[in-house]
């Protein structure tokens, strides 16, 4: 006859076996491992859909406002204003305050095509370069100035976007959007008393 400790010792061994085949629980444990992964996929996809839909009404908002600016002849203060008022209206829902932008009217006098000149705008986020000072134009730019008698548009913009939730690596990322323009009429002049004026005389 056994004794009551042997009794006792094999039912905690039977208890253990079957401890041991129990799988009660196990997809519990496993997806609290997986969890935290899966959720950070999704919000990392959530972040770069809207993301992807930002940047193009980003490129969207930059194209209209040179495009705007291209059709004219003259430009007042009042002219560029209203022109930068369809900004909000191409980024939508979107933060748009973090989005600036530049409208660079560029000219090449007549009798010196490799002297590329900015003319002044009534609003310059860039004070560095003087207005109708000599322009370092790249290659790019020259191609669009040598194709068209009469200047070019060109527009920089840049936009702040900022993740809705706070990654370790991930923080604010700032575009860059630079786009060349032909005016559709004439040479865009721009000032107080905006007229429309000659390329081989901008300033």
């Amino acid at each position: 006859m056994l004794s009551a400790h042997t009794r006792e010792l094999k039912k905690l061994i039977a208890l253990l076996q079957r401890w041991r085949r129990d799988s009660d629980g196990v997809a519990a444990i496993e997806f609290a491992f997986i969890a935290p992964i899966l959720i950070i996929m999704l919000f990392g996809l959530f972040e770069m859909g809207r993301a992807y839909a930002m940047h193009r009404r980003f490129i969207t908002a930059t194209y209209t406002l040179g495009d705007l600016v291209a059709r004219e002849e003259a430009v007042t203060e009042d002219d560029l204003n209203g022109i930068y008022k369809s900004i909000p209206l191409v980024m939508g829902s979107y933060d748009n305050s973090v989005l600036k932008a530049e409208v660079i009217p560029l000219h090449v006098p007549a009798g010196n095509p490799d002297q590329v000149r900015r003319y002044a705008t009534p609003k310059r986020r860039d004070k560095s370069v003087p207005a109708c000072g000599v322009y370092a134009a790249t290659a790019d730019e020259k191609k669009v100035l040598q194709s068209s008698t009469k200047g070019a548009i060109k527009v920089v913009a840049t936009y702040d976007f900022k993740p809705i939730f706070n990654y370790p690596l991930i923080g604010t990322m700032t575009w860059t959007s630079e786009v060349m323009f032909a005016p559709r009429q004439a040479c865009v002049s721009f000032g107080p008393t905006a007229t429309a004026k000659s390329c081989s005389a901008p300033c």
